[in-house]
Order: structure tokens, then C-alpha cells, then sequence
């Protein structure tokens, strides 16, 4: 029995090695092919799992052509050191690779930005190799159609994540851009930026609403974020913010309309919101001042959310 190929090195799971497992079977001349002779293949016991291409089962059967060759290929199922033979009565023929098992995840597939802005946001995948981090592992990042990143590739950190610089935009709503991160050459995953109309946005409050401090106490920052119609953070998009601080409320008369709280202060910005759609708002407070600071936010079409803050004795 002659080797004529048979798998090498380091082999993905899943995938079948690049070449098959072949031999040829031959009559003590070294020259005539044996014809029909049936050639069993098959992997030590102590080997990862592994399937051969030509029979559902292992081991696996397969005769001989006319030229003698009988051949498989071969595809690990787990990760580890893998050996298999090919065996006929009286002859053997063995060949060792490594089965690896690697994937990349990307930790957040989909960017939504604003239509019409340009949002600077970084990509990020989960690389492993064998169920643990690849550390130092090449990733090979592309983009195209409105997105584009710098550096083209990078390093897997110690906690198996790599992660680029990239800008998408400006795009149309419903337009989207591409790119892509692959490391070890082919094993790859997608993501996406997707312009999003901005009748689409909406606000939510995510934390700071119902503040009550003391004349001496500050007011925490609100927190509020863009999402689209279907709740997913949108980034790029200009919030307005109007802020108007009144004094505390006075006690009202026995007769007679009860008095207008002063206004104190008052303040309009404009801020975007950031590639997790999210925005902070500073409230606006006078020191030592029993007031009410009244917080409205708005953006695109329908996006509106509005509270209040007190400070007092």
C-alpha cells in the first residue's frame, strides 16, 4: 500500500482538510493495481473526532478503482490531535494534523446612525481558537459602500477581542453600508451600518428622572437615548435641549390666583448622540437656590421626552 495523500498540519473543524486521505493498493510488483480490494479507514481511539467524506460511518469501507486509489476526505468534528489510518489485510498506511476549532463573533453586528450624519464608532469581534481567547491572532478588517477602517487589521487582545476604528455615513435612510472582520484568512463575520429616517427617532429617558437634592446637593447627570421605531440605539442624531430653572413654587394666597414662579435661568443646546445612541445632559442648578430645573429634550420628527428636577431644603 502506497500514500498518496493525506491531511497535514493544522485542519479547521468542520471543514474538510484541503487534500483527501488516499492510497493506493498494489501487487507485490510495486506496479499492478489491485482492483475492488475494499480499504478501511478509520482513527485511534485516542483521537478527536472525525468524519470521512465517503461513508456516514466510521470506520469507513471504500474499494479500490482501476488504478487501485482508494480515498476519502476528512473532516474533523473536535478540536485535538487526530490519527488515521488506512488499512487493507496485511498493509497500513497512517497520517497525524491538528484539528482546531475557531470562530469570530461580532460583539455588535448592526450600527444604526442618523441619516445624513457621519458617526465615528469601533467595531469589536470575540476571536477564539479550541473554546479560548486567540490572543494575538491577525484580524483582517474590510469595509464598503459608506463605512470605512483604519488600520486594515489588528491583534486579538489577551480577553480574545479585536476591535478597529471605523467611520460610516453620511447614508440615506435605509441605506446600508458593509464590512467585514477574518481572521486565520477565511473564517469571517459580517457588520452592517444602516441610515435611519429621521422620522424614526424616538427619546427615552434611561436614568436621572425624579431628582431630589438639597440646597447644597448636585443633580446627577440625565442620561437619555435615541432609538429607531424598533428600539435600536441610533446614533448621529442632533438632540436639542432646553433647560429652564424656576424658583421653588410659593404657597398660594387664601384668595386669588396662586403666584408664577419665577424664572431663574434658562439655556438651549445642541448635542448628537454617540454610537450607543446614548446622550448626557449636565442639569442646569443655581447653588444654594430652592428651585426646579425643568429638562426638555427633542429629536427628529417624533422624539420627545421632558422632566423635572428639585432642589430644595
Amino acid at each position: 500500500m502506497a500514500l498518496v495523500s493525506a491531511p497535514s498540519g493544522t485542519v479547521a473543524v468542520g471543514a474538510p482538510a484541503s487534500v483527501p486521505f488516499a492510497v493506493r493498493v498494489l501487487l507485490g510488483d510495486g506496479v499492478t493495481p489491485v482492483v475492488g480490494v475494499p480499504v478501511t479507514f478509520s482513527a485511534s481511539a485516542n483521537s478527536a473526532a472525525v468524519n470521512f467524506g465517503a461513508c456516514s460511518a466510521v470506520p469507513c469501507v471504500v474499494l479500490t478503482d482501476a488504478t487501485g486509489l482508494a480515498s476519502t476526505a476528512v473532516m474533523p468534528a473536535a478540536f485535538g490531535t487526530v490519527t488515521v489510518q488506512a488499512a487493507v489485510v496485511g498493509a497500513a498506511q497512517t497520517a497525524n494534523f491538528t484539528a482546531v476549532a475557531r470562530s469570530i463573533t461580532m460583539l455588535q453586528p448592526e450600527e444604526y446612525i442618523a441619516a445624513g450624519a457621519t458617526v465615528a464608532w469601533t467595531p469589536q469581534v470575540s476571536v477564539a481558537q479550541n473554546g479560548a481567547p486567540a490572543a494575538g491572532a491577525t484580524v483582517a478588517w474590510t469595509a464598503s459602500g459608506g463605512m470605512t477602517v483604519s488600520p486594515a487589521s489588528g491583534l486579538v487582545s489577551a480577553l480574545g477581542v479585536a476591535q478597529i476604528p471605523a467611520v460610516a455615513g453620511p447614508l440615506a435612510a435605509g441605506a446600508q453600508a458593509a464590512g467585514q472582520a477574518c481572521a486565520w484568512t477565511n473564517v469571517c463575520a459580517s457588520f452592517t451600518a444602516q441610515g435611519v429616517s429621521a422620522s424614526a427617532w424616538r427619546l427615552a429617558v434611561l436614568s436621572g428622572a425624579g431628582q431630589s437634592v438639597t440646597v447644597k446637593g448636585t443633580f446627577a447627570p440625565v442620561v437619555v437615548i435615541v432609538t429607531d421605531g424598533s428600539g435600536d440605539p441610533v446614533a448621529g442624531a442632533p438632540v436639542s435641549v432646553h433647560q429652564t430653572v424656576v424658583a421653588a413654587e410659593m404657597p398660594c394666597p387664601a384668595r386669588g390666583p396662586c403666584p408664577v414662579a419665577p424664572v431663574l435661568a434658562s439655556s438651549i443646546a445642541t448635542t448628537v448622540s454617540d454610537e450607543n445612541g446614548l446622550v448626557s445632559v449636565v442639569p442646569m442648578q443655581l447653588a444654594g437656590v430652592a428651585e426646579g430645573t425643568n429638562v426638555a429634550v427633542a429629536t427628529g420628527m417624533q422624539g420627545f421626552a421632558s422632566l423635572s428636577l428639585q432642589q430644595g431644603p
